[in-house]
């Protein structure tokens, strides 16, 4: 049950799967839901990749998710943005941006799921982590969340400490770490995504900590929220939780994205 999301006067989920993807849901199931549920704005992000998974979206099927997104812009009485989730990998910047430059995004999260060829947040592979110090392992994930910042490639981060999502965390304290991050975030100029849907995951937790949101925070780095829904009844999930955090941390606005320009609005 989605609680109330009191009086914030404009509420937006840019982090939303179709079938197109891996999610269990078309694109109108998930507007009727959001309309439900009182959020103002969505945005969809289907997976792109550049390997081949069975959870992305085939690259033959791009023209066909403008044209359903132009559509449902144009008649459709919510906010329709077009977003993708698109996977970083350190060396194919060049492919990545010819790909993200050929679609008229209004926003593009890039995402680490992938160190090397394991998938990290994928439960058939949770086995990788028992060959890991966990955390050397932490290290070698931010390194490429930090690179795929630095590359200025995308306009947001997605849920940029996935590698907790299955419980495992660091034996030592991480905090020089994280705040290395966020300093990266800051001089990259990118956005955070608030990802509900750690609270669903094994970790309970925000996709970012608290901790990270709040050095965020410090050094000015702007965020949106994002649900992650892979099915309709999973829109703007925990956003009562996620608003209560980032209001707490200081946090007054979130940013809204039209054609990779920003806007920020109050919450």
């Amino acid at each position: 049950m989605i609680k109330s999301l009191g009086n914030n006067k404009w509420i937006m989920d840019y982090h939303i799967h179709t079938t197109l993807s891996d999610g269990k849901g078309n694109h109108k199931d998930y507007i009727k839901t959001a309309q439900k549920r009182k959020i103002d704005e969505i945005g969809f992000s289907d997976h792109l990749c550049l390997k081949k998974v069975s959870w992305a979206m085939e690259l033959s099927h791009i023209s066909s998710m403008i044209e359903t997104i132009n559509h449902l812009k144009e008649n459709s009485k919510a906010v329709i943005k077009l977003g993708i989730e698109m996977d970083y990998f350190l060396g194919y910047e060049d492919n990545i941006k010819e790909i993200i430059d050929s679609i008229p995004f209004d926003y593009v999260i890039g995402s680490v799921h992938f160190i090397n060829d394991w998938t990290v947040d994928h439960p058939d592979n949770i086995s990788e982590y028992d060959k890991w110090d966990i955390d050397e392992l932490y290290k070698v994930y931010f390194n490429l969340v930090q690179m795929a910042a630095k590359s200025k490639l995308f306009d947001i981060i997605g849920h940029p400490d996935v590698i907790k999502k299955f419980g495992f965390k660091p034996k030592r304290d991480i905090s020089i770490l994280l705040e290395e991050t966020a300093e990266v975030f800051k001089n990259s100029g990118i956005c955070v995504e608030i990802n509900t849907s750690g609270l669903t995951k094994p970790c309970k937790e925000i996709y970012p900590g608290k901790k990270l949101i709040k050095m965020c925070f410090d050094k000015g780095v702007p965020v949106i929220l994002g649900s992650d829904a892979h099915r309709p009844k999973d829109i703007g999930q925990y956003f009562d939780k996620a608003l209560k955090l980032l209001k707490d941390v200081g946090y007054t606005e979130i940013v809204q994205f039209t054609k990779r320009k920003r806007k920020f609005i109050r919450i």
